[in-house]
């Protein structure tokens, strides 16, 4: 997986931001992408990510203190392997 995407509805502030994190299995995968100030949107970029069936994905956002409540979606990219 890769190319994650986050839109919130409201901008974080002056000073603040959100972090968004993929983790696999419970581990940190670096696929990560950050929204700051008066920013709506972040793009990880073509960071790859290999998941297998059975791996459980999760997203983590962690603001900073004095962050706006808002709203966030997402989205990635879902490469499927092929054998040689």
């Amino acid at each position: 997986m890769s190319n994650l995407v986050i839109r919130l509805t409201t901008a974080p502030g002056v000073g603040e931001s959100y972090s968004f994190n993929i983790f696999v299995n419970g581990v940190d995968t670096g696929l990560e992408c950050n929204v700051t100030e008066a920013a709506t949107t972040c793009d990880s970029g073509p960071v790859n990510v290999e998941v297998v069936i059975g791996d459980t994905v999760s997203l983590e956002a962690n603001p900073t203190t004095g962050s706006s409540a808002t709203v966030a979606n997402f989205s990635m990219v879902l490469n499927e392997a092929i054998a040689p």
